[in-house]
């Protein structure tokens, strides 16, 4: 019966760290034993995820409840942040908000249980800052809730793909002062428009760096990758050419004796 793709990558990323690149290798081989050579290809160039990551993934198969809390919390605050920014309750948000960190809380305290000895603080603030990011990320999200991030997300992307900043402002209240007037108000909407666009630029541009880092971070993996490959194609030409001199050898061997007995029978006749 042909290999489910989805299920053994499932089981691929579900599967302990350091069984990861032995775990790749088998599901490569076995795709390419059935013909499937490009999908065995692709199989062979995924990477290998950080601690963190590896964390995040197993947490959306093993506890796939919180994941879902999670992924319904992020939407709803990512909303209700859109909204307050143009003046909205911010009663959705405080409760959007709140969900989320309980989500967060409940998948930091089963990440450390995984992790166990491992559990440093970076880990685990890694491992929150890349849940809470990946949440509200259209680009990252289905990786995220399939349990296949390959690369840890960071907050500068969280608040761009968010499309406001993170600590949402206070929504505008009334003015009823007496002796406000029309040029008052719009001055003061002015000025926290001009806040709200400058946050977005400084968020734009937080994005646009990350992406460049990631960029030269990939092609120095795809190098290393491509190096990987032709060192192991060199390996394999040479195990191909030591099979080929034994057999040789061992054709030769068998001349020798064969020589051997004739000289040893003319010798007695």
């Amino acid at each position: 019966m042909p290999l489910d793709i989805e299920d053994e990558l499932a089981r691929l990323y579900g599967a302990d760290l350091a069984e990861f690149v032995v775990e790749r290798t088998r599901l490569a081989g076995a795709l390419k034993k059935e013909g499937r050579r490009a999908e065995a290809q692709r199989v062979r160039e995924l990477r290998k995820p950080s601690l963190s990551v590896w964390v995040v993934n197993r947490l959306a198969h093993s506890h796939r409840k919180e994941l879902d809390l999670l992924l319904d919390a992020a939407h709803r605050l990512s909303v209700a942040q859109r909204t307050l920014l143009t003046g909205g309750d911010r009663q959705a948000f405080d409760q959007a908000s709140k969900a989320e960190r309980e989500s967060l809380h409940r998948l930091a305290k089963a990440a450390r249980s995984i992790l166990g000895e491992r559990a440093s603080a970076a880990t685990l603030e890694r491992v929150t800052s890349t849940l809470r990011a990946a949440a509200v990320s259209d680009d990252v999200r289905p990786d995220l809730a399939r349990g296949r991030l390959t690369v840890d997300v960071d907050l500068a992307g969280f608040e761009a793909f968010a499309g406001v900043p993170t600590s949402a402002p206070s929504a505008p209240k009334p003015r009823y002062h007496r002796g406000a007037d029309e040029h008052v108000e719009r001055e003061q909407a002015e000025r926290e428009a001009a806040a709200r666009r400058a946050t977005i630029e400084r968020a734009k541009a937080a994005l646009r760096s990350a992406r460049e880092r990631e960029a030269k971070l990939a092609k120095k993996l795809r190098e290393s990758e491509r190096s990987e490959r032709a060192a192991r194609a060199t390996h394999q030409r040479a195990e191909r050419a030591v099979e080929r001199l034994r057999t040789d050898h061992d054709a030769a061997a068998t001349e020798v004796e064969a020589a051997r007995a004739r000289l040893d029978e003319a010798q007695r006749s």
